[in-house]
């Protein structure tokens, strides 16, 4: 079987904004499991940043330290809420996170927040995770999306990682590892800008990843994507 490093890409670009909030992950941990994660800052320019990049690394800690998926994403919510009072600058600063983790044959994908996972393949594309923001709760309980995206909350997120003490994790598989198919994990800034139709054509099953990862962002910006943009693509079933 072919290593993460031989079946994945990630890319991630500040775009039209001077400080790139957004932070990736790709790693193999110890016992051969495969994390991968990316998580889009938010707090003003310092925070945001810290809280990406702080969150990723105590969940790859808590990971390989043996931690379930939803276990590590909450302790990494108690690790940046924690830093965010440790040191003032940093107040209200917060994350989403959406990660995935391969044990094996299967594999999980968690998330807080509105980044997202993608499943594309042959069939077309299907997102994998739900996102926790006014616009799809607002639609989730019967607002149409025209109304919805109407509202001055339009670009609320209302879950978060490092905001609060403790924090609801959504997970969703198990999902076969052995089947044919690619796992895009994204920020807003991506997906707000290109169709599903764009995610099949750039990341479909024929492409490469390298190239597939900096075409969807390079697309995205544009595409007039005014946030950072970060891709990061995992492909299972390869021989």
């Amino acid at each position: 079987m072919q290593t993460l490093n031989e079946r994945s890409s990630a890319v991630s670009e500040s775009g039209r904004r001077a400080v790139n909030q957004d932070a990736v992950l790709l790693e193999t941990l110890p016992h051969g499991l495969e994390l991968a994660a990316v998580a889009d800052g938010m707090g003003g320019h310092a925070g945001g940043e810290v809280a990406s990049q702080h969150a990723l690394k105590v969940l790859r800690a808590q990971v390989a330290a043996g931690r379930d998926l939803v276990d590590a994403v909450r302790k990494a919510n108690t690790a940046v809420f924690q830093e965010a009072h440790d040191h003032p600058e940093y107040l209200g600063m917060g994350t989403t996170i959406v990660a995935l983790l391969r044990d094996g044959a299967e594999y999980l994908i968690a998330n807080v927040g509105d980044s997202r996972a993608y499943r594309i393949d042959g069939s077309g594309v299907q997102q994998l995770t739900q996102d926790h923001s006014y616009i799809a709760e607002a639609v989730r309980s019967g607002l149409s999306l025209e109304e919805a995206e109407k509202s001055p909350w339009r670009n609320a997120v209302t879950r978060s990682v490092g905001t609060a003490s403790d924090v609801e994790v959504d997970c969703f598989g198990p999902f076969d590892a052995n089947e044919p198919h690619t796992v895009l994990l994204c920020s807003d800034g991506l997906y707000r800008t290109l169709a599903e139709a764009d995610l099949a054509y750039l990341a479909g099953p024929n492409s490469d990843l390298a190239d597939a990862a900096k075409a969807l962002v390079a697309s995205a910006f544009q595409n007039g994507s005014d946030d950072n943009i970060t891709a990061a693509l995992v492909r299972f079933g390869a021989a």
